[in-house]
């Protein structure tokens, strides 16, 4: 049984290159035919004769095409057309309602088989697009939903293959109740599309993303559909139908299309390879390999060209006509047989010829043309071999029987050896370069120079020649022998100083006259030959190194350590003193004032100068200061050394100390040095380096030969001599002879009073004392007359002592004045006698008991005519009644009258 879609496949390929003739043809609609299930649709053939006959027609519908046969009302035509006349044929198709919506294929055929039968059927491949059925909902309460961007047949969505199509699909709940909606894509892949629906949130506030999209009466929702065509897919437009399932209405279906259209990729590689490209009797083999990387049906032809002799050259292609779907390869083989072989040459041919591939589409190719090479060899050359090697044998005999009879001139001197002793010397050791030579051919030998040279080039050693024509020389004598050749062995030469030689030996033949045609042809060498050593090193006399300078530790504390030890205890005496007596009872009234009103003047600049016999002292003189370690190796050659020190800016601070090495180990350095293997060893070397600062030493060797160069010197990291910190202490600190306490109440009159205020502080390097308010910085120690202001209200003196580490120690006294009410003011300024001080004592009651015999006794005043009343306190409130409640006289402020 014959298939018929075999037969329709090979029909189509003899008349696939004939489409068009003898026949016009137009079809209407042009592209593929799109029509909903249920519907109908009409295909419009027209036809024109372009032939010099009047044929019978036949078109019709293929019966491959089985569905499409059955849906057309009349699938076969037939019409008879006269020259140049045209007529339309239309066909008619009525599509079922329940048929699955899809792509159909068909296969129209126009044949004219009594006039054309050679040209004729021509088949027109065609397809059909079926989509869904789509009912209207006639139901206002039924959901609907909606497509954006909306899509038609007439302009689909064009895309590439993997990019991506993004639609939101908008669904209206028109119904009374929640209902829960999803999208189907049955025509799709799962790889071509994705469905996300909108995330919701729970009562509780959770974010939950379901599979559905649930919306309540009357809302609208949106479900996105995301299309993304994977790689490979074939051209064309697709039709995907997408439904929408109401959870609510199962037995409802919303369904809507989307057009889409995946754009065309040519991309045809091609690639040749050679199998057999240089051949002898074998024909020549080539593969020509193509792929198609692009997403349609390629169809392209073979064919070789270039071949001037074809009947010498035999081309096949196997097979010339490829097919290749998208993703697909293709390889067709090239032979190429030379007949004729009697023809070849000695030498090879070459013969250049070209494959072309040609796409019967007329679709673009990357490469449409591939160069090719075939190789003819030439006739093997073993039949001429034997003629060539003969022939070069008889030269060649030739030749050596002219060298071997003639006779030949004598052999000039020639060195064979020229080499140092040794390559390594030592200037201190007393060495000379010597050097070690063979010379063969010596009767031809008239003089032999010796010359040293610097790698440079320079002349570093004089030349010394050597005249060997009446023998072996009086100066080599004890170094040379002489038999077949001319031996010298420890030759000396005038390398005695430091440094790179190259020696160089020239020996100069006797000269020879010659003459005649031998001595032409035999010409020989007539002039010197030399010959260099490598270099020699002299190495230099071992200059004083120093490899080790370091200070036996990075910091150093200068200081009287045990006499800051007694003052920080004495000072931890005083004030233990100082809590003790602050803590009496009767220790808090002001000290009386200086009765003297011209030697308690209030200008800071009477104040005596600063005492600074309690500032930190230097460092004891025992004290050794910074101590060294230093290593210095050869120090045989070493003539003195020389210790500076500099601070971090390069200034001299430690004066230049010489040591002097010529007579051996200097005596100031016999207890801290040893010398050993020639090497210097010190350590803890007094630098006499005392003062507090930042020292780096330089330790530089001198050589005891003059003209080498001193190394240079070497220094050390900066060291510290830091003093030893006495903590800062307020050892007085005194009011009219008194010491001072917090708080005082002074009551105002006509005369000023004058305070006298004494101190004395002590502590250590960068003490900084300061009294405030006036007269601001003083010395550690003094005494001064301070004012107090006329007006009521509160002065605070304040002793305030720092060092430069950033510590302070402060103490403050609070004066609070007040004037008594009925008090004149404005009285003339007198300076009069400081008035006596004393504190206030509240009445004693009646009630209290005496007091004990070893109670201290509060000071009293000086005399005077009548004692002042108790004042008035700034409040202008009585005083305190000495009841049972009152506080104890200690507890009361001190009170100025």
């Amino acid at each position: 049984m014959v298939d018929p879609q075999a037969t329709a496949e090979s029909t189509r390929k003899r008349h696939s290159n004939t489409i068009g003739s003898p026949f016009g043809i137009i079809l209407n609609p042009l592209g593929d035919i799109s029509v909903t299930a249920g519907d109908t649709c009409e295909l419009s053939v027209t036809i024109i004769n372009d032939a010099d006959k009047s044929p019978a027609i036949n078109v019709l519908i293929d019966e491959t095409s089985h569905s499409v046969r059955e849906w057309c009302i009349l699938p076969e035509q037939r019409l008879a057309l006269g020259q140049g006349q045209s007529s339309e044929v239309f066909f008619n198709f009525d599509i079922p309602i329940d048929t699955p919506p899809g792509s159909y294929e068909y296969v129209l055929v126009i044949d004219a088989p009594q006039h054309h039968p050679e040209e004729t059927p021509l088949l027109l491949d065609r397809r059909m697009q079926v989509l869904p059925y789509v009912q209207e909902s006639r139901i206002s309460s039924d959901p609907t939903f909606g497509l954006i961007p909306p899509t038609s047949s007439e302009s689909p969505v064009p895309l590439q293959q993997e990019q991506s199509f993004e639609i939101t699909v908008t669904v209206d709940n028109r119904s009374d109740r929640v209902d829960r909606f999803r999208l189907l894509c049955p025509d799709l892949e799962q790889e071509w599309c994705k469905i996300i629906y909108e995330d919701r949130f729970s009562p509780g506030g959770l974010l939950i993303t379901e599979e559905r999209l649930e919306l309540n009466p009357g809302d609208r929702g949106t479900i996105r559909l995301v299309i993304t065509p994977p790689a490979n897919t074939k051209a064309g437009i697709y039709t995907p139908t997408i439904s929408l399932k109401s959870a609510n209405n199962p037995d409802l279906v919303l369904l809507d299309v989307i057009y889409i259209q995946v754009l065309p990729v040519y991309l045809l590689t091609a690639e040749l390879a050679t199998i057999i490209g240089k051949i002898k009797k074998q024909p020549g083999l080539y593969t020509l390999f193509l792929h198609n990387s692009g997403n349609t049906d390629r169809e392209v032809q073979v064919r070789v060209t270039g071949f001037e002799d074809e009947k010498r050259h035999i081309v096949t292609v196997e097979p010339q006509l490829l097919k290749l779907s998208p993703t697909g390869s293709a390889a067709s083989s090239i032979e190429v047989e030379v007949t004729q072989l009697w023809k070849r040459s000695f030498y090879a041919q070459t013969v250049e010829f070209a494959i072309e591939i040609e796409d019967l589409d007329a679709l673009p190719l990357v490469v449409k043309r591939f160069p090719g090479l075939l190789i003819i060899e030439g006739r093997p050359w073993w039949q001429f071999l034997l003629v060539f090697l003969i022939s070069l044998l008889m030269l060649g005999g030739l030749v050596f029987l002219v060298w071997l009879l003639f006779p030949r001139p004598p052999a000039p001197p020639e060195i064979i050896d020229f080499s140092p002793q040794s390559s390594f010397y030592s200037e201190e050791n007393g060495d000379v370069v010597r050097l070690n030579w063979q010379i063969a051919n010596t009767n031809r030998l008239q003089t032999l120079k010796v010359q040293g040279l610097a790698p440079d080039g320079a002349v570093i050693s004089r030349p010394v020649t050597y005249d060997l024509t009446q023998g072996i020389p009086e100066a080599l004598e004890d170094f040379c022998t002489i038999d077949v050749l001319l031996i010298c062995i420890n030759v000396p030469t005038d390398g005695r100083q430091a440094g790179d030689y190259i020696f160089s030996l020239t020996a100069t033949p006797i000269p020879q006259r010659r003459r005649g045609f031998l001595a032409r042809i035999f010409r020989t060498r007539s002039g010197p030959v030399s010959m260099e050593t490598n270099i020699i090193r002299m190495l230099p006399i071992p200059q004083p190194t120093v490899v080790e300078f370091t200070p036996t530790q990075p910091t150093y504390v200068v200081g009287n350590k045990e006499e800051v030890k007694s003052e920080q205890a004495r000072g931890n005496g005083e004030q233990a003193t100082g809590k003790e007596v602050s803590k009496k009872p009767n220790d808090f009234s002001l000290p009386a004032a200086n009765t003297q009103a011209e030697e308690a003047s209030p200008n800071p600049s009477a104040l005596p100068p600063p005492n600074n016999d309690n500032t930190s002292k230097p460092k004891e003189p025992g004290d050794r200061g910074i101590l060294l370690n230093w290593k210095v190796t050869n120090v045989q050659q070493l003539q003195e050394l020389r210790l500076v020190a500099r601070d971090t800016e390069g200034i001299v601070n430690s004066p230049l100390t010489i040591y002097d090495f010529s007579e051996g180990l200097p005596e100031e350095l016999r207890e801290v040095c040893q010398i050993q293997d020639f090497e210097l060893v010190c350590r803890s070397v007094v630098t006499g380096a005392i003062q507090a600062g930042t020292y780096v030493f330089e330790l530089t060797p001198i050589p005891r030969n003059s003209e080498a160069k001193p190394s240079e010197p070497v220094k050390t990291d900066p060291i510290k001599i830091e003093p030893v910190l006495i903590p800062i202490e307020i050892l007085e600190f005194t009011i009219n002879g008194a010491e001072a306490l917090p708080k005082y109440v002074v009551e105002l009159k006509a005369e000023p009073i004058l305070l006298t205020l004494a101190w004395k502080v002590k502590g250590g390097e960068g003490l900084k004392v300061e009294l405030q308010p006036s007269p601001g910085t003083v010395s550690a120690e003094g005494t001064i007359a301070f004012p107090l202001a006329q007006d009521p209200g509160t002065t605070t003196l304040t002793l305030v002592a720092s060092d430069s580490s950033g510590k302070s120690v402060t103490r403050s006294v609070a004066i609070d004045t007040f004037v008594r009410e009925g008090a004149k003011a404005g009285a003339p300024a007198v300076p009069p006698a400081v008035p006596p001080v004393t504190p206030p004592v509240p009445p004693a009651p009646s009630n209290t008991p005496p007091s004990k015999p070893d109670a201290p006794s509060l000071p009293t005043a000086p005399p005077v005519e009548e004692a002042p009343p108790l004042p008035t306190p700034p409040d202008a409130s009585p005083p305190v009644p000495g009841d049972r409640n009152a506080p104890p006289p200690t507890e009361l402020p001190p009170v100025l009258y």
